[in-house]
């Protein structure tokens, strides 16, 4: 394993793909007189003559007027001239001309404990930063998915390292990405340790700062461990470069937090925390939405309507890994779907119908919850539906595949309709009764008796309860 701590003298770029030119420039420059705040160049031609936007941070996480953290937005040169635009977020630039343009704006960080209403926010002290990018990057309101070369130069303070999703450098880095990607990667630099290794053949880093009850070697043997594990499962190697960074906040003990991010993953955990099961669960779980619904759709995200699915189909995959890979044993998993069931059986919004659960995910934390414990219980039948239907030839894990194919064969968003239609071409016969049923209307999830094969037999049913029958049984979902 490569260590580059601060003071390396190497500056070192990642598995980033060189192109000539840069249709987008970013350049960062940190200054921390009197306060830390970060000044950002951004550069790209103007190719006609008219009107655009420039699009500024917004909400993200249930965080809103996030374009508060940006600050003396300016031209500084092109044939431009900026105008306020029709929301907070939005600035009008009239092209007068054609050519190369320059705006400056600067980045300022909130202030206070890190809990979670801040750190999703621009995190800039005298010793580091953590950035997610939809928190401080202003663009051109371009289409989100158009594959863009961008080039990132960085200056910085004497001896900080700069790594995101997509390499880890001292000074500068040239790739080709897409506004989506830029928007939804994590940016870190300072006193962070990284360590560099590779993940079946393809290069990976991860970054921590502070101190912990595990060793950085223990965090990425994990991570290397688990994102192999789902590497495998999507039969998925196409990552030119994974990205992963841990951050003490100031959260109770116990507590967890983690956004996926392009190519990556942003960890939050409170001082002194411990490598432990819920630790494990939460790192699998973000990892898993690399593809649920990042690569199963080509919109810049999904509907909170689509919740069930990315997030409930997750959580199962992440309890589900948690015991495939060895962490835990059958017996355990049988115990975690036990309780997952009681929990949903005793849910006070249970039938809360998904178009009000949707509309109160942010606001209200029972109708965020419900999304997690529906979709986990749909795909525990599903994946029983499968395995039945195909004489045990097939599971959920073929059906996930599938929406990968669709998506990259089609080009086309995630739907509900096209998560039936799949479901049911593989043996849920009433995948599209069950979706307007249980999701759509809100009734109570039939948990099926063969969840678990002849490995677990149901022995009560208000809730339904499984009782183990064999203490081994990962085959059932592979």
């Amino acid at each position: 394993m490569i260590r580059l701590s601060r003071g390396a003298a190497v500056a070192m770029m990642l598995a980033v793909v060189a192109v000539k030119g840069a249709d987008l420039s970013y350049s960062f420059r940190y200054d921390d007189q009197p306060l830390s705040k970060l000044v950002v160049d951004l550069r790209f031609d103007v190719n006609s003559v008219g009107l655009t936007q420039m699009v500024l941070p917004s909400q993200y996480g249930g965080q809103n007027e996030m374009w508060r953290s940006i600050s003396a937005l300016e031209v500084i040169g092109g044939p431009i001239q900026l105008q306020p635009g029709s929301r907070p977020d939005l600035r009008t630039i009239e092209a007068t001309g054609k050519g190369p343009c320059h705006l400056r704006y600067i980045v300022t960080g909130v202030t206070g404990p890190l809990n979670r209403s801040v750190y999703y926010w621009p995190v800039l002290t005298p010793t580091y930063m953590h950035l997610l990018g939809k928190a401080f990057l202003v663009k051109p309101d371009w289409p989100e998915l158009q594959r863009l070369s961008v080039e990132l130069n960085w200056e910085l303070p004497k001896g900080w390292m700069a790594g995101n999703s997509f390499g880890l450098s001292q000074r500068g880095q040239q790739f080709s990405t897409s506004l989506f990607e830029l928007q939804q990667a994590v940016y870190v630099a300072g006193d962070f340790r990284f360590h560099q290794f590779e993940i079946r053949g393809k290069p990976a880093a991860v970054a921590l700062r502070g101190e912990w009850n595990f060793t950085d070697d223990e965090f990425a043997a994990f991570v290397n461990r688990t994102v192999t594990a789902e590497r495998a499962l999507w039969k998925d190697d196409d990552f030119p470069f994974f990205f992963v960074t841990l951050l003490p906040v100031d959260i109770s003990p116990g507590s967890f937090s983690g956004v996926g991010r392009w190519n990556g993953f942003a960890t939050f955990m409170p001082k002194g925390a411990k490598l432990d099961a819920s630790f494990r669960y939460l790192l699998a779980h973000e990892l898993f939405h690399t593809w649920n619904a990042t690569k199963l759709s080509h919109s810049a995200g999904v509907p909170p309507a689509l919740y069930w699915f990315s997030e409930g189909f997750t959580d199962y995959y992440a309890y589900l890994l948690l015991m495939t890979e060895g962490f835990e044993s059958f017996p355990d998993y049988v115990d975690r779907m036990n309780g997952i069931i009681a929990r949903y059986w005793g849910w006070r919004t249970r039938n809360l119908p998904n178009e009000a659960a949707a509309r109160d995910y942010y606001s209200n934390p029972e109708a965020q919850k419900l999304a997690y414990l529906r979709g986990t219980l749909v795909a525990l039948n599903w994946n029983a539906a499968i395995r039945k239907a195909s004489s045990g030839k097939l599971s959920l894990n073929d059906f996930m595949l599938a929406l990968k194919r669709h998506s990259e064969e089609s080009h086309a968003e995630l739907t509900q309709a096209v998560i039936a239609s799949e479901a049911k071409r593989f043996g849920v016969a009433a995948a599209e009764k069950e979706v307007t049923s249980w999701i759509d209307r809100g009734d109570t999830v039939e948990v099926r008796k063969d969840s678990f094969g002849s490995c677990a037999e149901m022995v009560g049913a208000d809730p339904p309860r499984f009782r183990v029958t064999r203490d081994r049984c990962a085959e059932w979902f592979k």
